[in-house]
């Protein structure tokens, strides 16, 4: 008898990774492949991580039948001088992102015979490693989807991003097990863009528009004067750019704080109007959300604010996800059904070594020590949940502020606490169980209540919310443990990685970072 056949996912943009989907529609593993690079947001064919998701499927008694890879067109050129491509982290001089020969192959250009070319080449590249399936090419934006409506066929989908595929969002519905565009907007005019675009004008990398959202809270949104208004078209079903980019340079001096608050203002009310317009037209229990502006988690509280709707976020939002969504596509082509992502430990599993109590971790944290931990398997998305986390006492600010300088960190970013799920409404205002989806995977910022503010000012933002992880017992119960042991069942959880490096994957990664803060490896 033949053993049953997995699906190989497969992202080879910028942020590449690789995914294996089990026959019964369940992610499997699930690694990025700057976890295994040590270079953060690597670019190009993930060799390491196909790898481990072949060893993967060996070990579930599992063959690959298929290989799904993300994005169909405008890929060419990346992938025919990949080697390359991968050195560079995505920074490959004229093919950097966000240049505007990247922009133009990826969605102006049009190549005849393109996507039969790439699928021969990554066909090739793959045998290379011994697997020999079909190679399929799905939809940039449909694999962000497929990551967000798996098991909510009753949730509206809405993706947004810079771009992938000539588009830069869609709006979709999950119906009978096939995926329906509703509505999309062409590429490059998404707000998406605007919001990196500012990001850069301020200083900041290509994936640090976190940072702009924690700037935004100490500014004015009405400094500006409404300046920034006309970039943007509400007329469509998404929020569409009607200024070039460029045309940002001729807004003036303005304060760094003001500027990100307009900004960080005008995305969450244009992005909120267009999902009551598509609620009101469409209609849906709740909102599915992918694609790298839901990395956003002050926009997705406005989200839930302004709609009424539970949401779910994909916890890998940003085009590292792009791999499982692949993948879903299709599994859900061949008849099986996807399902939707309940638990982000997917990666490979960190060395054990001896188990310390709960007790012996409390004491040590209670006075005044942190916990470095690398436990089980690791993390897929750019949250730490746990398994590669920093954790210490979230009362005292000067301690946080000592961590960030000794990990290289912007003191701008805020930290958020991790609380088991029996706090939450002691801690997290209004806290019920349809926010579950988000606070399990930390893509939400909620407001804090003032008990929070009281006992853990270090993981309590400017404006008063918190990024949290609600835990429950069944998913990690040696960390529920940990917090039931303290005086107050709070911590601040913190990615375990110094500025500028992907987050530890195993023990070594794990203790030269605990080193670098004094803190004990548990795990």
């Amino acid at each position: 008898m033949n053993p049953p056949r997995a699906i190989l996912g497969i992202c080879d943009g910028h942020d590449s990774g690789a995914a294996l989907v089990g026959p019964g529609g369940r992610c499997l593993f699930a690694v990025s492949e700057e976890r295994l690079s040590r270079l953060k947001h690597q670019a190009g064919f993930p060799v390491r991580a196909v790898r481990l998701c072949a060893e993967a499927a060996a070990i579930h008694g599992l063959t690959i039948g298929a290989v799904a890879v993300a994005e169909r067109e405008g890929r060419l050129a990346f992938r025919l001088l990949d080697p390359l491509y991968r050195r560079s982290r995505g920074a490959m001089g004229p093919l950097r992102r966000r240049s505007r020969l990247a922009e133009a192959l990826q969605n102006r250009v049009r190549v005849p015979g393109e996507v039969a070319m790439s699928s021969a080449l990554l066909a090739s590249r793959l045998r290379d490693l011994g697997i020999r399936a079909p190679v399929q090419l799905v939809d940039h934006h449909a694999c962000h989807a497929w990551t967000a409506l798996a098991g909510r066929p009753g949730f509206l989908g809405l993706t947004l991003d810079a771009f992938g595929d000539r588009r830069s969002g869609g709006i979709w519905r999950l119906q009978d097990n096939r995926l329906h565009l509703l509505a999309d907007l062409p590429a490059p005019r998404g707000i998406a863009s605007l919001f990196g675009a500012v990001a850069e004008f301020l200083g900041y990398e290509p994936g640090d528009e976190g940072k702009v959202v924690a700037l935004a809270a100490d500014g004015d949104p009405g400094a500006l004067g409404g300046l920034l208004d006309g970039f943007v078209d509400q007329t469509g079903a998404l929020p569409a750019l009607r200024r070039p980019i460029g045309a940002l340079r001729s807004l003036g001096p303005h304060r760094r704080q003001d500027l990100a608050a307009s900004l960080q203002a005008l995305t969450e009310r244009s992005v909120a109007e267009a999902a009551l317009k598509a609620l009101r037209r469409w209609g849906g229990d709740g909102l599915a959300l992918a694609g790298g502006l839901f990395a956003n988690v002050a926009l997705n509280r406005e989200l839930v604010h302004r709609t009424g709707r539970p949401a779910f976020v994909f916890p890998a939002m940003g085009d590292a996800g792009l791999c499982v969504g692949a993948a879903f596509a299709a599994l859900a082509a061949a008849g099986g059904e996807p399902q939707s992502l309940l638990d982000a430990r997917l990666g490979p599993a960190a060395a054990r070594t001896a188990p310390s109590s709960p007790a012996e971790l409390a004491a040590h944290l209670t006075g005044g020590g942190l916990v470095a931990s690398c436990r089980g398997r690791l993390e897929f998305g750019p949250r730490a949940l746990g398994a590669r986390s920093l954790l210490f006492g979230a009362d005292d600010p000067t301690r946080a502020a000592a961590v960030n300088r000794a990990l290289g960190r912007d003191p701008v970013m805020p930290f958020g606490p991790v609380i088991p799920v029996e706090a939450a409404p002691r801690f997290l205002r209004g806290y019920g169980p349809e926010l579950d989806p988000m606070t399990r995977f930390m893509t939400v910022a909620w407001p804090a209540t003032e008990e929070l503010v009281r006992v853990a000012p270090a993981a309590v933002h400017a404006d008063g919310t918190a990024r949290a992880q609600v835990l429950d017992e069944a998913t990690d119960p040696d960390l529920h443990a940990l917090l039931r042991a303290l005086p107050e069942p709070v911590l601040v959880n913190t990615s375990l990685n110094r500025h500028g490096e992907p987050i530890a994957a195993d023990r070594p990664q794990a203790a030269s970072v605990a080193a670098a803060v004094g803190a004990r490896l548990w795990g």
